[in-house]
C-alpha cells in the first residue's frame, strides 16, 4: 500500500528517522498492544505485563529493522545515518509523516493473527 501524506494508526509505535545528503526519512513499526506482547515472548522466551520492558523490545526491533535497512542501502552505494528509536505509546495513536512525502505501508501477519505495519517515508531533499 502505497499513500501520500497519510497517517496510520497503532497502540505502539517504533520510529527511527534515515538522513543522508539527498534523502531524508523514516521507518515506523506500529504494532496494537497484543501483538507487541506476542513479539516481546518470542524475542525473549517468556511473556511479560510490563510495558516498559515491551517498549523496549519495540525500540529494538525498529533499531533491527533499520539497520539492516542501513547495511542493504549501503551495499547499493546509499549511505544513510539512523536515529535511536523513539517509541510512541497510546491506545490508537497516530502517526503522520512528512507532508509530501510518500510512505510505503507494509502489512505483517505472524502466528494466527497477529499484525504490525511497517512504515517507509523517504523524500529527496531539493537544493
Amino acid at each position: 500500500v502505497i499513500s501520500n501524506g497519510g497517517c496510520s494508526h497503532g497502540d505502539i509505535s517504533g520510529i527511527i528517522g534515515m538522513v543522508s545528503e539527498t534523502i531524508n526519512g523514516s521507518v515506523a513499526l506500529s504494532f496494537p498492544v497484543g501483538t507487541a506482547v506476542e513479539m516481546y515472548k518470542k524475542m525473549m522466551g517468556e511473556a511479560t505485563s510490563n510495558m516498559d520492558e515491551i517498549k523496549d523490545t519495540v525500540g529494538e526491533f525498529a533499531n533491527i529493522i533499520a539497520g539492516g535497512a542501513k547495511r542493504e542501502l549501503a551495499g547499493m552505494g546509499m549511505s544513510f545515518n539512523i536515529s535511536i528509536p523513539t517509541i510512541v505509546m497510546g491506545k490508537d495513536h497516530t502517526l503522520c509523516h512528512q507532508a509530501n512525502a510518500y510512505v510505503i505501508v507494509i502489512p505483517f501477519k505472524f502466528d494466527g493473527g497477529n499484525q504490525f505495519e511497517m512504515e517507509i517515508s523517504l523524500k529527496m531533499i531539493q537544493d
